[in-house]
Formats: C-alpha cells, sequence, structure tokens
C-alpha cells in the first residue's frame, strides 16, 4: 500500500501490485474477525498503481484494508 486517504466520508487506498494478478481489496472492522469484505476486485492485466475510493468508509469507527492477490 502507497496511502490510505480521508476525502470528505471517503477512504482512498493506493496501493502498487504485479499486472498478472488478480487483486482483491479488502477491509474488515476488527482483526479478531475472519470475515473480509472485497471493496473491488481488479482482474489481469492491471495497473501498476490502483487506487479505489471506499464511499463512506469515514463512518466506521475501525477499518483495516488489505490486498490479496491471486496468480
Amino acid at each position: 500500500m502507497i496511502s490510505i486517504a480521508t476525502s470528505n466520508t471517503n477512504i482512498e487506498v493506493t496501493w502498487t501490485g504485479g499486472v498478472n494478478a488478480t487483486q482483491y481489496l479488502e477491509c474488515v472492522s476488527s482483526l479478531i474477525s475472519t470475515q473480509w469484505l472485497a471493496i473491488t476486485t481488479n482482474l489481469p492485466p492491471t495497473l501498476l498503481t490502483n487506487s479505489v475510493t471506499h464511499l463512506g468508509a469515514t463512518a466506521a469507527t475501525n477499518l483495516f484494508y488489505r490486498i490479496k492477490v491471486k496468480r
């Protein structure tokens, strides 16, 4: 991940990744949970740098993000 920034009620997540992999941006409100929510899926070919705006995300008390990749 390159950056996580807020804009009004939204959170923008930017990351770099491989161009020949399926990329999943996921979030969860507690690290105890195993139920990660997929926010977006990028199918190959993907850009080297990707960015997604998670609408309304600042309303949550806690959010943790991860990038999951499949080749």
